[in-house]
């Protein structure tokens, strides 16, 4: 009788090492759940640049944003994004002096617009709310390379038209300003088009902190308010 006691413990004992043997996760099965990358993104999008100028008559220009990232997911409610992006931003200032120089007078309008391009690397902690998590908001930061550069400056002395002149500088070699950084506000809908994909509709603020210098002492400070749509799939 205790034979058979002890023969049938053994049985049961030998089963439920074998289920829970074949339930636990296999170490490539744990390294899944915790991917270093949670998803690639395709992003790109419109906005106004509402840049910052010397000169008080600045107009709103409109630029563009495109490009690339990943995403990594600490929670279903938090997750940091990076992206590499390619922008153009730029302004248009408007100002008018006079000078009186030995006797003789000036009245000098200078008109100057901006076209800058920059590589900008950005990253964006995103934080999930409401039930199904699909509002997002967060603030982050970014850093942009000057990659190409446009000041065109149309010089109209309304005493004197022969000195009248448009000057045009392409190359970036010519400014001082080689970077630019900032910080960006942003809040956003994700819609789920399916468990892998989602398309995500965004509204940033993107506030520079440093200047552009040109030859015309612009010093231009990029402020940019984008609406920018974004493609992402699941590894």
């Amino acid at each position: 009788m205790n034979r058979r006691l002890i023969l049938i413990l053994g049985i049961l004992l030998l089963s439920n090492l074998k289920v829970t043997a074949q339930t636990t996760p296999t170490p490539p099965e744990k390294y899944l759940r915790k991917r270093l990358i949670s998803k690639f993104e395709v992003t790109a999008g419109g906005g106004l640049l509402m840049s910052d100028t010397y000169y008080p008559n600045s107009d709103i220009r409109y630029g563009y944003s495109f490009g690339g990232g990943v995403s990594h997911a600490f929670s279903k409610t938090l997750e940091l994004k990076a992206r590499a992006l390619y922008e153009r931003k730029g302004s248009h200032t408007f100002s008018r002096a006079g000078y009186d120089i030995h006797g003789q007078q000036f009245d000098v309008t200078q008109d100057v617009t901006t076209n800058l391009n920059y590589l900008t690397i950005s990253v964006m902690p995103t934080i999930h709310i409401l039930p199904k998590k699909n509002v997002v908001f967060g603030v982050g930061a970014f850093y942009g390379f000057l990659k190409k550069a446009e000041v065109i400056a149309v010089l109209t002395d309304q005493d004197n038209p022969a000195n009248n002149r448009t000057q045009t500088l392409t190359d970036p070699r010519n400014f001082s300003s080689k970077y630019e950084y900032g910080f960006s506000g942003y809040a956003g809908y994700v819609l789920q088009l399916s468990k892998k994909y989602d398309l995500t509709f965004m509204l940033h603020y993107n506030k520079s902190l440093t200047d552009f210098v040109d030859f015309y002492n612009t010093y231009q400070r990029n402020n940019v308010l984008l609406l920018s749509a974004t493609f992402g799939f699941l590894r």
